[in-house]
C-alpha cells in the first residue's frame, strides 16, 4: 500500500473504508497495487514504486519467509508512505538479500538457494519410537512437532520410500507384490520443518512421521542502497525540504510579531498627542 497526502481532517480518513474514499479526500492519494516479483535464472527480483519516500526512511525486513517493506516522509505540505508484506518463494536465500532505491523506484534482488541434495527418512516398525515420538510431542520445552499420518495397509515398513526431493516435496511411495497394495503421495511441507530430524513409524497400516519444527530465525534487516545520482538527489530534496520548513517558521513568527509592533506604534503615537 502506498499513500501521498496534504493535511486533513484525521475524521475523514477515519470514515473511508477504502481506496476509492480516500482518493476522493483533497490532498490524499491512495494505490494498492501489488509489487511485482519477477523469476529470473539464479535470483528473484522485487520491484515497487515509493515515490515522495526517501531511501533513508525505507526499512525492509525478512522475517518468516515474508518481506515486509515500510517507509515514511514528511515534508512541509504532504506525507508520503509505503507499507507492504510480500510472500517469498521457498528457494529465496532471504540472508543474502540486496536493496537499491533510485528515482521513487525500489528494487530488492533476493538469489536463488542451490537445489537441496535428497533426503531420505528411515521407516521403523518399532512401537517403542513412536512411544517416544509422542512424549516428544508432550514435551512442554519443546515446540509441538508436525505429524503425519497415513494409512498404508497392506505394505510393510521396507515396502515404505519416503524422501524429500530437489524440490521441496515430500514424497512417500510404496509398492508390493503380496498385497498388490500401492501408495504414491507427496507433500507440501510448512518451511520450518525439519526433515533432518524427521522420524517415521510404521505400525498395523498406519505410517506416522514425526517432523520437529526448526528454531525461529531472527527477522533479518536489508540495507537500502542508492545510486550517486539518487544520493544526490536525495540530499537536494532534504535541503529544500529543510529551506521550505524553515520559511514557514519564519512566516509564522513575522505574523505574530506584526500585531506587537502595531500595537507599540499606538502606543508611541498616543503618547505624542498627551497635551501637559
Amino acid at each position: 500500500m502506498m499513500l501521498s497526502m496534504a493535511p486533513c481532517s484525521p475524521l475523514d480518513l477515519l470514515l473511508a473504508h477504502d481506496a476509492m474514499q480516500i482518493n476522493a479526500l483533497p490532498g490524499c492519494r491512495l494505490t494498492t497495487e501489488q509489487p511485482t516479483l519477477t523469476a529470473h535464472d539464479d535470483h528473484y527480483t522485487l520491484a515497487l514504486r515509493a515515490p515522495g519516500v526517501a531511501p533513508c526512511d525505507l526499512t525492509i525486513e525478512v522475517n518468516d519467509g515474508k518481506l515486509v517493506v515500510k517507509g515514511e516522509t514528511h515534508k512541509a505540505r504532504h506525507t508520503h508512505f509505503v507499507n507492504y508484506a510480500v510472500a517469498l518463494p521457498t528457494d529465496a536465500d532471504s540472508d543474502s538479500a540486496t536493496a537499491t532505491s533510485a528515482d521513487g523506484l525500489l528494487t530488492v534482488t533476493v538469489p536463488k538457494r542451490a537445489p537441496a541434495a535428497p533426503v531420505s527418512i528411515a521407516v521403523s516398525a518399532d512401537a517403542d519410537m513412536a512411544d517416544a515420538d509422542e512424549d516428544d510431542e508432550e514435551a512442554e520445552d519443546k515446540p509441538r512437532p508436525y505429524t503425519l499420518t497415513i494409512a498404508a495397509a497392506g505394505l510393510a515398513p521396507t515396502d515404505v520410500s519416503i524422501a524429500l526431493n530437489a524440490d521441496g516435496l515430500l514424497e512417500v511411495t510404496g509398492e508390493t507384490a503380496r498385497t498388490g497394495a500401492k501408495l504414491s503421495r507427496r507433500f507440501r511441507l510448512p518451511r520450518d520443518a525439519d526433515v533432518s530430524t524427521a522420524t517415521a513409524s510404521h505400525i498395523d497400516g498406519l505410517l506416522c512421521i514425526v517432523l520437529p519444527k526448526k528454531a525461529a530465525p531472527e527477522p533479518k534487516k536489508v540495507e537500502v542502497k542508492t545510486t550517486a545520482a539518487a544520493a544526490v538527489a536525495t540530499a537536494a530534496a532534504a535541503v529544500m525540504n529543510a529551506a521550505a520548513e524553515a520559511a514557514a517558521t519564519n512566516k509564522e513568527a513575522s505574523m505574530s510579531a506584526a500585531p506587537e509592533a502595531e500595537a507599540a506604534d499606538a502606543g508611541d503615537d498616543e503618547e505624542d498627542g498627551v497635551m501637559v
